[in-house]
This record gives C-alpha cells, sequence and structure tokens, in this order.
C-alpha cells in the first residue's frame, strides 16, 4: 500500500491479493491490519505537503538495496521537489543506500 502511493499510483490493496476482486473480497477489505496501516500511512502524510513528493523510480535518491520492483522486496522512495525530504517504505527489514549529495539542507534526519 505504501508503495502504491510513494510510487505515484492511486489506491491501494491492504497488501492482499484482493484488488482483483477475488471470491471472499468483501471479508478482504475488512481485514483490520489493513485499516491499521492506512492509520500509519495517513499519520505520516499529514505531517508535510506529501503532494510535492516525487517518485524516485530511477533510484537517483535511494542508490542501492531497493529490492526488485515486481518482488515483495521493493523498496519505494520518493522525495520532495525541494529535495529537503525522502521517503521510503522499507517492507522488509533490510539496507539501503541512500545518495545524501541528492538531499538538501543543513541537517539530516532519519527515522
Amino acid at each position: 500500500m505504501v508503495n502504491h502511493v510513494l510510487c505515484g499510483r492511486t489506491g491501494h490493496a491492504y497488501g492482499h491479493d484482493g484488488w482483483n476482486f477475488p471470491a471472499g473480497w468483501r471479508q478482504i477489505i475488512n481485514y483490520p491490519a489493513g485499516s491499521q496501516h492506512l492509520r500509519h500511512v495517513r499519520g505520516l502524510l499529514e505531517t508535510f505537503p506529501w503532494w510535492r513528493l516525487q517518485p524516485d523510480q530511477k533510484h537517483q535518491v535511494l542508490v542501492s538495496g531497493y529490492g526488485q520492483y515486481t518482488l515483495a522486496n521493493y523498496v519505494a522512495a520518493a522525495v520532495s521537489a525541494d529535495k529537503t525530504r525522502l521517503v521510503a517504505y522499507l517492507p522488509q527489514p533490510g539496507i539501503v543506500t541512500v545518495d545524501l549529495g541528492q538531499l538538501k539542507g543543513s541537517a539530516l534526519v532519519a527515522r
């Protein structure tokens, strides 16, 4: 779901295969884990002007450790237009490399 948001897509599927409406899709859209994750995504995105994010699909800022786009290990990232913020979602524990020269600001904070 966060990958969808950071890659410039709309919508979400709560991380389930319910996007194509299989049998039982009505139960899938009510899974509590999905709604809990959406609350965290919303909480994050309400703290800054998220609409200024641009997907880092060419991996110019997040330069390694981003996994493979078609797999569940893909790390989606987006950068603010003014290059002062990078938001990346690591769906699995891992190590990524960020080219800090692509970001601006006197102090960088990671969390």
